[in-house]
């Protein structure tokens, strides 16, 4: 089982992760029926998308971690490949890849209550959940493994946030004409 926050029940995560499920295996069926490069190297960052026996590796183990009863953390690798997966499945179905059948036979009452007693919404939030898209804004608080691709990207938006961040600390609560007058690099 991935688990992707705690602010959700155990209930919640299973119907999601059971979700998931469905999800990884449309994409894996899709997928076997082409060449590797067409479909699954299409999720892996370019630096891994030549390595066909470690992107079908890592493949398996993210299936295997969304299927088993253990909580798997992801990485920002498994991240990455998790996003792209949905998103394709989400983006390639002509008629959208509808999840109101996954989920709706999930909710027994007793699962409802459940999820009812640690988040009030959680319920709402998954019949309202109808495509892959929607799981993408569940399981990720935020898409910054997205800027890390190999490509040197994310030392620089550490760079970026950081001197943001130090601005902004520095310099709160000024209004915008001060900040006009701060001179960054003093004579």
């Amino acid at each position: 089982m991935i688990n992707f926050s705690d602010g959700y029940s155990k209930e919640f995560k299973i119907i999601i992760n059971n979700t998931l499920d469905e999800i990884f295996d449309f994409f894996m069926e899709v997928g076997s029926n082409l060449h590797y490069e067409e479909i699954y190297a299409t999720v892996f960052p370019i630096h891994k998308q030549d390595d066909h026996e470690y992107g079908m590796n890592k493949l398996k183990i993210l299936l295997r971690n969304i299927r088993d009863d253990f909580q798997h953390q992801l990485t920002p690798l498994d991240e990455y490949v998790l996003y792209h997966v949905l998103y394709f499945v989400y983006d390639s179905s002509d008629d959208e890849y509808n999840l109101d059948d996954i989920i709706s036979k999930q909710l027994t009452d007793e699962v409802v209550k459940k999820i009812e007693n640690v988040e009030p919404d959680g319920v709402k939030l998954l019949r309202n959940t109808h495509t892959p898209y929607d799981v993408i804004g569940i399981i990720f608080e935020d898409v910054d493994f997205l800027r890390d691709t190999g490509t040197g990207t994310l030392s620089h938006h550490f760079f970026t946030t950081g001197l943001v961040w130090w601005l902004h600390s520095r310099y709160m609560g000024m209004g915008d004409g001060e900040i006009d007058k701060v001179k960054l690099y003093p004579k």
